[in-house]
């Protein structure tokens, strides 16, 4: 909740409410998806921390925290990378890592596109 609180601070907004509560066409706007996927993902990453889990594998699309990205290239853990359009050229940082074992793409192509699977709230971000 703390994260949460933090987060509608920040956006002017309650993320929260749009992320538990919808409606279902609101959250898939790109305006609200990004947030509130970036703020899920904080509170995954520091519960996991908390509990003393790490990941066996990474996978990113270089739009994080270059340096924990970085750090996590010197380490052992598998890289699957995604590059696309907008941080294409990252992808020279990480072809110097070891540990990278693929990529799901490597050409720059246009906007981002949302791929919305069934009425689940699983979805795929491009």
């Amino acid at each position: 909740r703390k994260q949460y609180s933090l987060a509608n601070e920040i956006l002017g907004y309650d993320i929260s409410k749009i992320s538990f509560e919808g409606p279902k066409e609101k959250l898939r706007q790109t305006q609200f998806t990004q947030p509130a996927i970036f703020v899920h993902s904080i509170i995954v990453d520091l519960l996991l921390k908390e509990k003393g889990i790490k990941p066996d594998i990474l996978v990113t699309d270089l739009d994080g925290d270059m340096r924990s990205i970085t750090k996590i290239g010197k380490t052992m853990i598998p890289i699957i990378v995604h590059a696309h359009g907008d941080n294409y050229d990252k992808l020279d940082i990480v072809r110097k890592f070891s540990n990278v074992i693929g990529s799901t793409q490597t050409e720059a192509f246009g906007k981002m596109e949302t791929l919305y699977l069934q009425e689940t709230d699983i979805f795929i971000i491009q």
